[in-house]
């Protein structure tokens, strides 16, 4: 990145949409009261019962990055590069599958879902003022030793934000 605000955008862009795949019946299956009360706002969840293993959160935010940046006008190519650090956000760099989305979309999640997915990645995109800068990253393959430290710091404020001593889940959810 020529411009460091640039570089501070993706890191702050790639560390909100690092968990889009808990937005799928997949991921939210995994507790059945949570999965109701999904279900109550018009979200099916249950013919992903029994089945997250098949769709691990981290595979599908990937495949549904991809997805939406195609949408955007990216190249497979580099939407792929990006999607690959959202795919590694636990620490372990594997391939990204978009054809996720398609396979499987009881657990992936589809109508609905989609609107979800997109409105999420829309508060991410102005919360990072990654709006202008999403243009510019679409033709922009970042060096390895750049993605290599803008996966490290994801993996670390992932770590930051989950963990109940540091983030303070405990006096109740964050207000908007």
């Amino acid at each position: 990145f020529a411009d460091p605000a640039d570089a501070r955008a993706a890191v702050i862009w790639l560390s909100g949409v690092h968990d889009l795949g808990k937005a799928s019946p997949a991921f939210q299956s995994q507790s059945i009261a949570d999965a109701q009360r999904v279900e109550d706002h018009g979200l099916p969840v249950s013919p992903a019962y029994g089945r997250a293993r098949e769709a691990p959160h981290a595979t599908v935010g990937a495949a549904l990055l991809v997805r939406e940046l195609q949408a955007q006008g990216w190249s497979r190519r580099v939407a792929n590069r990006w999607a690959c650090l959202v795919a590694a956000h636990h620490g372990v760099f594997g391939p990204v599958k978009p054809n996720l989305v398609n396979a499987l979309p009881d657990l992936v999640g589809s109508g609905s879902w989609d609107g979800e997915v997109q409105w999420l990645l829309s508060r991410v995109n102005d919360f990072a003022g990654a709006d202008e800068p999403l243009a510019e990253w679409s033709r922009l393959v970042p060096p390895v030793p750049q993605r290599m430290l803008m996966a490290g710091l994801m993996v670390l404020a992932d770590w930051l934000a989950s963990n109940e001593r540091v983030a303070g889940y405990l006096n109740g959810p964050a207000s908007e």
